[in-house]
């Protein structure tokens, strides 16, 4: 796998408004008075939220941080924004004086994998850029986050790593033109665990998810709005699992 070394993402955003956590530049524009950050309950964009309102915090920025959870999978994994949920309630406990706003929509599940002719997309991913692109505009947002991470370095078979490429993509990490950037696409997963070990906040780790394994041998409409065992096989679980081994970190 090639590795793109942290200090070409410094070099990529040098001239960008950020502040640093663990060697990482975060983009922040202190001008910036809306925020979203696409919060799914999972690891990644929890803590990317958590650590955007520290920073919001520490400057004392006139801020409104949208947290916008787009439920998935409603049939099959009601759970989704029922985790999605308990993060924002732990996260609003932590905002300290930022004010945050929790936006929510549904994707309906035929779209989950219907292919749209002449476009590489799903259905799904259509309707979440369309709900994007409502949300900037009716809320004035001035800059989005999507929070997810590169893959480990674990075999996973059929599945490509998102890290295996020659350089940063043009404007990924920041498109000033979309108003998006995604702040931890060239991280990995034991990076952001280790965020989560050394600002001693693994409670809030603990309320995340990763899994997107399905209900086993149970009809989804019996679910009694409890949290979900993970399934520990899917590569969701098994890339959480390496980063906590990574750290030292129970699973809990």
């Amino acid at each position: 796998m090639n590795e793109i070394p942290i200090e070409d993402i410094q070099e990529y955003l040098k001239d960008e408004p950020t502040f640093v956590i663990d060697s990482l530049p975060i983009y922040l524009n202190p001008n910036h008075k809306n925020i979203s950050i696409d919060l799914s309950g999972g690891a990644d964009s929890a803590l990317t939220s958590w650590l955007i309102l520290r920073e919001l915090n520490r400057r004392n920025q006139d801020c409104t941080l949208h947290i916008i959870s787009h439920h998935r999978c409603w049939k099959s994994k009601p759970w989704q924004g029922f985790i999605s949920k308990h993060v924002y309630d732990h996260l609003y406990k932590l905002r300290g004086n930022v004010k945050m706003i929790r936006h929510t929509n549904f994707i309906p599940e035929g779209l989950e994998s219907i292919a749209v002719e002449g476009d590489n997309r799903t259905g799904e991913n259509i309707c979440v850029d369309e709900y994007r692109d409502m949300l900037i505009f009716d809320l004035d947002i001035d800059m989005g986050y999507n929070c997810t991470t590169m893959n480990p370095p674990i075999p996973m078979e059929n599945r490509v790593l998102s890290r295996d490429k020659d350089a940063i993509a043009e404007g990924y990490l920041v498109d000033h033109n979309e108003r998006l950037a995604n702040p931890l696409a060239y991280t990995n997963k034991a990076w952001v665990i280790k965020q989560y070990k050394d600002n001693n906040i693994l409670d809030l780790l603990y309320v995340t998810r990763s899994c997107e394994g399905y209900i086993f041998n149970r009809d989804p409409a019996e679910w009694d709005g409890t949290r979900q065992e993970d399934c520990g096989e899917c590569f969701w679980c098994l890339e959480r699992h390496w980063a906590m081994d990574e750290n030292g970190v129970p699973h809990v």
